[in-house]
């Protein structure tokens, strides 16, 4: 299973990235740190033209550029241009202790 973590502080990158690793062996988990490089990512544009689009993504809704909210819509909105299939997204902020699942449509 491919992940894409979106967060910003590194420390929970790394935390969320040793657990996913930890509990899901053999998954890997690519990390961008801000709105336009999830966005370049998710598009498949400069750096991440190779990139294979990830089964889930894990997005930070606090985020430098482009936040969380415009991440989501902006994927949702153009889930057909997102590679071969449409992932899921979780969202979560530091306040909510739940989370929340939208499927892509």
């Amino acid at each position: 299973m491919r992940f894409l973590l979106i967060e910003d502080d590194p420390d929970h990158a790394e935390i969320m990235t040793f657990h996913l690793k930890r509990e899901l062996e053999g998954c890997e988990v690519e990390h961008v740190a801000d709105g336009f490089s999830a966005l370049d990512y998710l598009y498949q544009q400069g750096d991440y033209q190779d990139r294979a689009s990830p089964d889930l993504i894990l997005l930070d809704l606090k985020l430098p550029g482009f936040d969380g909210h415009e991440i989501l819509s902006s994927s949702c909105d153009r889930s057909r241009g997102i590679g071969s299939r449409s992932p899921g997204c979780r969202r979560w902020t530091e306040r909510s202790s739940a989370c929340e699942k939208r499927p892509s449509t």
